[in-house]
């Protein structure tokens, strides 16, 4: 019966995005309220199927929060309830055909990842464990390597406090996936294990104190989720609402790095309006750049050779950064969520093919057959707000191809270790 339903609900958001192709083709305030609105139902709809699964569940109550603020802060009041007038005044391309046209591209890309969801996900209990390896030499490797991160994260920063712009290293950005290489390899053993919380603390402390709240949220989830083996959607309610608070807070603090007169300054603010996120208002104003510069430029599929260059040899490699070749024609301050490297390169049919790669990827790590598919989904979750929020390119290099690449070459690290100690016993 609970499948039964559950394709009922696929089907019927399929007929509505077909319906909003065929029909929405102009920017009109009602037509954007209704996408609006229906892809914060289906991002409820994988909310909900994702339950039983604390990972899924987490990953997918962000989503929601980012549609959420999309929906409300975007849709219905096209970003005046979370960004000021002066950014308003620069931002030529709301409610524009693009918007129109890149709402329709995130709801499509939704619907996609709904619709390959396995459907036993709504009644099926995932058993989430992993077996830790005691091997002190690639504990301290990668401890050192996270704790160099740590120290260095900012130096790049040059100390301008006048207006927030992140500029942590790229070392320190993957701090956490060298935090989890060591988690594997600690063994569980007690002293190990109070180093690495006390890391934690001080990575978020220092976080905090720079004013970057998309470093210090990775390293918060990842504790709840080492700390908290079960997870109901009201404990990831509570934990939204004081994230949320905690996420404005930051907001407040980096306008000037004081706390004088914070409270006044935090209720004038954002008032009632606290739930939306002026960064979430900033990649989605990108993403709708990011639509109006393919559509002047033609064939932009040339630049999925640069894309995929990219993911191997780095952010740096010719055009691989679509966001910054977007800058050089619309004005845009990063970001553009999840889909828009995937439609300024392949357009519909890219976004499509996104939702299915995902798809394929979440159902690969629901495997649970080692206890490297533990690690990965932990970090597949932490990281979930850069890969949404920011652009699918964390997705593909840092999830998908860096670290793997990190944990085989520890993997050969410990066989090499383990070779050792069994050849000196001989």
């Amino acid at each position: 019966m609970r499948k039964d339903w559950s394709i009922g609900i696929d089907c019927f958001l399929m007929i509505i995005c077909a319906y909003f192709y065929l029909c929405f083709n102009d920017c009109q305030p009602l037509y954007k309220r209704i996408i609006g609105v229906a892809i914060v139902f289906v991002s409820c709809v994988l909310v909900y199927k994702s339950r039983k699964d604390r990972f899924k569940l987490i990953t997918f109550c962000v989503i929601l929060y980012v549609n959420i603020t999309i929906a409300f802060s975007d849709c219905f009041t096209n970003g005046q309830r979370s960004l000021p007038y002066y950014t308003l005044v620069w931002q030529v391309y709301r409610n524009s055909i693009y918007e129109i046209t890149f709402l329709k591209a995130l709801f499509l890309f939704l619907c996609v990842v709904n619709l390959f969801m396995k459907k036993e996900e709504t009644n099926t209990v995932h058993i989430d464990t992993f077996t830790s390896q005691d091997n002190p030499i690639c504990f301290m490797v990668a401890y050192l390597i996270m704790t160099y991160g740590l120290v260095t994260g900012y130096l790049g920063m040059g100390g301008n406090v006048s207006s927030y712009v992140s500029g942590t290293t790229t070392l320190y950005e993957y701090c956490t996936l060298f935090f989890l290489i060591a988690l594997y390899y600690s063994g569980k053993d007690k002293i190990r294990m109070i180093l690495l919380y006390v890391y934690s603390i001080a990575y978020i402390m220092q976080a905090i104190l720079y004013g970057d709240r998309s470093s210090a949220f990775p390293m918060v989830l990842l504790l709840v989720l080492l700390l908290f083996k079960k997870l109901t959607l009201k404990d990831v309610g509570i934990f939204s609402i004081l994230g949320i608070f905690c996420s404005n807070a930051i907001s407040i603090y980096r306008q000037n790095y004081s706390l004088n007169d914070f409270i006044y300054n935090y209720i004038n603010r954002y008032s009632l309006d606290s739930i939306m996120s002026d960064t979430v208002s900033q990649s989605y104003y990108t993403g709708i750049s990011l639509v109006a510069v393919k559509e002047s430029m033609g064939n932009t599929f040339k630049y999925g050779i640069d894309y995929i260059g990219g993911i191997i040899f780095g952010g740096g490699y010719g055009n691989s950064n679509i966001t910054t070749l977007g800058k050089q024609y619309a004005l845009n301050k990063g970001g553009g969520l999840i889909i828009s490297d995937f439609y300024f390169i392949g357009g519909v049919i890219g976004v499509i093919v996104l939702g299915i790669i995902l798809s394929i990827f979440i159902r690969f790590l629901d495997r649970n057959i080692c206890s490297m598919d533990y690690i990965w989904k932990c970090y597949f979750t932490i990281m979930v707000f850069r890969w949404y929020l920011y652009r699918s390119f964390d997705l593909f290099r840092g999830v998908l191809f860096v670290f793997p690449v990190v944990f085989l070459a520890f993997k050969i690290i410990d066989e090499i270790c383990t070779s050792m100690r069994k050849n000196s016993f001989l």
